[in-house]
């Protein structure tokens, strides 16, 4: 066994800077979004696409049938914007409103959430019209800027309407646009119904249904004419009929519609002057919130990266995807992470290039193209390279190098208060400065979710972890979590020591356990450091699912639920499971060409392990691979096994391996962690064993984050099962922190 450290920052990036005094065209534009508005009138099912900024809000009027409710849908895509109606009132911006109830003398309905959680309005006809039945000819809407917000927000503004004694499911249905994402939110057994006019029937459509809160939406697409109103629309698809594509996974869906399939479905529509459009049901099994994208491959429309809301992708090998992120007036500046779930993904931005990293690069191009999981592009306000004017938009282009990936893309303002959304199951890597912190916002919203989770990995240094339910939750309120300086606790803390694993659980019948509440959630740190943060959610206390009949200890129940945790490559995963239950995980698999080791280390109890290229909760009975010793396991996949990726061997395409972890008999807790290849490097983390094997004279590298002056030594442990492995160690000096402006 050899054991390496080179880098005290953990996450080697780098970063190329070309950059000159001239900014082609951006700072030229009044506007970066052609259609973008701040005054005008609501279309039934159309979404407006608008900006506010402080002192400035944005005012719309709709008109009212009176036989009808009305809903008004908020889509923030930066910044923090609240929602006002009024029947009255032509300019609603919650002069008068405070605490939690309506203002029916000049507001209507308000919303306010935090951050770039959507806000939403039902408005009955009753309430505007009176017993008298004297109705309003319209209403009028009013977006504003958060009193604590002190930049701008871009946003999306859509209205529908539901007949007041019918389900939502016949409700108006939504026009989407290619590259701009839509949230919605639907009661159980509820649905929701989308047009999406395709702009290029040659090209593959993408459809990417992401749970932002917790629950189970699917998503049902058929094909027809392109229509002026989806209303006209008299069969939509569902899970029983009408629906050429589907998806009915547990949680997100991404739905691909091939070209091909696409032009013969349509038996010709496609061709004729209006066009063809996909029709989308997206039905509720349990209460969730979604948002919906529709995209072409193409990418002639560059994806809208909303400001801290995570961008998932899936790439073919040297594919590119690009992305428009709005930087709006009072913008600090601009972080963009990149996490490569699988593959290796590179990172590109411009001003001025619309799609950055194609041809000839820019003078004003930024790149990080680091072997790493994570890329990362920090730009600062004020710099030479800053726009002159604001709003700009910043494009952004991401390749997968080499093999096919599967990322995570974040935009965020470096030291701003928004929160990045969490959802469940889904890792985020991040930065820091020394003294900087960073705010995360999530939000259960169902019942019966069991345990709620969240787990800090130090990559390098030594972040801390702080949980609260307060909306008005400060940076200077944490010092109380640890240890609560009156009455009953508001927050949680996890303070470890440098280079060990911070995780805070709240269990049913905890004081600070919600699942309908929105958790606010601070990562702060001392010095430099990169970390990984993951919220998840269990069915029962010990996060799993209950074994199948039959299954070790018996138990009835079944998996068909469970929550599923994303894997990052190379960096161990700390959980646990109850006795006779399960949790999952995936791993996504970037290259057919390279075999693959799972490790679980026990930490307590005895973990079995179950993996499957097929099924998605692999188990005792339906695993194609299974580990069961007695303490660790292990398997390694050769990628010249049949079963591996299925047998899949079309060029490089990669797939996804299922990984289910079993309690045995006890309570188990575990450190689960995956690699590729023979060069790949482990995190460790402190306190954390980590199982390995090695066939004779091969190598096994680890990497371990160090904290920051506070460290006097490091012990590394090995011990042999069997045979007679030697360790190695080598420290390098400390990699800088990341420089402003990107500069390298």
């Amino acid at each position: 066994l050899s054991f390496t450290l080179c880098s005290l920052s953990g996450v080697p990036l780098m970063r190329l800077l070309l950059f000159s005094t001239a900014l082609a065209g951006a700072a030229a534009q009044s506007s970066p979004f052609p259609s973008i508005n701040q005054t005008g009138t609501l279309e039934l099912g159309l979404p407006k696409l608008g900006f506010s900024e402080p002192g400035s809000p944005s005012f719309f009027t709709m008109p009212f049938n009176a036989s009808r409710q009305l809903q008004l849908y908020l889509t923030p895509l930066s910044g923090n914007v609240d929602l006002y109606v009024s029947a009255v009132d032509p300019k609603p911006k919650g002069d008068e409103w405070s605490g939690g109830s309506s203002d029916f003398s000049t507001h209507l309905y308000t919303s306010d959430k935090a951050g770039l959680e959507a806000d939403s309005v039902t408005i009955e006809a009753r309430a505007l019209c009176g017993d008298a039945g004297a109705c309003p000819e319209e209403v009028h809407v009013g977006v504003v800027s958060s009193p604590l917000a002190v930049a701008a927000a871009l946003f999306q503004l859509t209205a529908t309407q539901l007949d007041t004694d019918s389900s939502a499911s016949s409700g108006t249905a939504v026009t989407l646009s290619a590259g701009l994402p839509l949230d919605g939110s639907l009661a159980e057994t509820e649905e929701a119904h989308y047009m999406f006019v395709v702009p290029n029937a040659s090209d593959d459509t993408v459809l990417t249904l992401t749970v932002i809160t917790a629950g189970d939406p699917d998503l049902y697409v058929s094909v027809g004419p392109a229509l002026s109103d989806p209303a006209e629309q008299q069969v939509w698809p569902t899970a029983t009929s009408g629906a050429r594509w589907s998806g009915n996974a547990f949680g997100g869906e991404r739905l691909l519609v091939p070209a091909a399939e696409l032009r013969e479905e349509a038996a010709g529509s496609c061709e004729q002057p209006s066009g063809c459009a996909l029709f989308l049901s997206v039905v509720a099994y349990s209460q969730t919130g979604y948002e919906l994208l529709a995209e072409q491959k193409s990418a002639e429309h560059p994806t809208v990266l909303r400001a801290n809301r995570p961008a998932s992708k899936q790439l073919e090998a040297d594919g590119w995807a690009f992305f428009d992120y709005p930087v709006l007036a009072n913008a600090t500046g601009v972080l963009l992470t990149l996490t490569s779930l699988s593959g290796d993904a590179d990172l590109f931005a411009s001003w001025s290039q619309a799609r950055p990293g194609i041809g000839s690069l820019s003078d004003d191009t930024y790149m990080s193209q680091s072997t790493e999981a994570v890329d990362i592009i920090r730009i600062e306000a004020g710099g030479e390279d800053w726009p002159t004017s604001l709003p700009a938009k910043l494009h952004v282009g991401v390749q997968a190098y080499g093999a096919a990936a599967e990322f995570t893309l974040l935009g965020a303002e470096p030291g701003g208060t928004a929160a990045t959304v969490l959802s469940a199951g889904q890792p985020l890597v991040a930065e820091l400065r020394g003294g900087d912190w960073l705010w995360y916002s999530f939000t259960p919203a169902a019942e019966g979710v069991g345990a709620i989770t969240f787990t800090l990995t130090p990559l390098s240094g030594d972040p801390d972890l702080y949980v609260s339910q307060e909306p008005t939750f400060s940076a200077s309120e944490r010092w109380t979590c640890a240890e609560p300086l009156f009455g009953a606790p508001t927050c949680a803390a996890s303070l470890e020591a440098a280079g060990a694993t911070d995780q805070v659980v709240f269990l049913p019948g905890d004081q600070l356990y919600c699942t309908a509440c929105t958790y606010r959630v601070l990562v702060a740190a001392a010095t430099y450091t990169s970390f990984s943060i993951l919220a998840q959610v269990g069915s029962v206390p010990g996060g799993g699912s209950v074994l199948g009949g039959g299954g070790k200890g018996g138990g009835g129940g079944g998996t068909d639920d469970a929550p599923v945790t994303a894997l990052l490559p190379n960096i161990p995963t700390r959980g646990s499971v109850s006795a006779n239950e399960y949790s999952f995980y995936r791993v996504p698999v970037s290259s057919t060409n390279r075999s693959l080791t799972v490790r679980l280390t026990s930490l307590s109890g005895d973990p079995d392990l179950y993996a499957s290229f097929s099924e998605l909760r692999p188990t005792e009975h339906t695993a194609e691979f299974h580990s069961g010793e007695l303490g660790d396991d292990a398997l390694f996949l050769s990628h010249y096994d049949p079963r591996f990726c299925n047998g899949t061997r079309e060029g490089d395409a990669g797939c996804s391996l299922h990984l289910g972890v079993g309690g045995y008999v006890v309570n188990a807790s575990y450190s689960l962690a995956v690699s590729f290849g023979e060069e790949s490097k482990l995190s460790l983390i402190s306190g954390q064993p980590q199982e390995g094997s090695l066939e004779a004279h091969a190598w096994q590298y680890y990497t371990i984050a160090l904290g920051g002056g506070d460290v006097d030594q490091i012990v590394v442990s090995l011990e042999a099962s069997y045979g007679d492995p030697d360790v190695y160690i080598k420290a390098c000096p400390p990699a800088p922190p990341p420089p402003p402006g990107g500069h390298a």
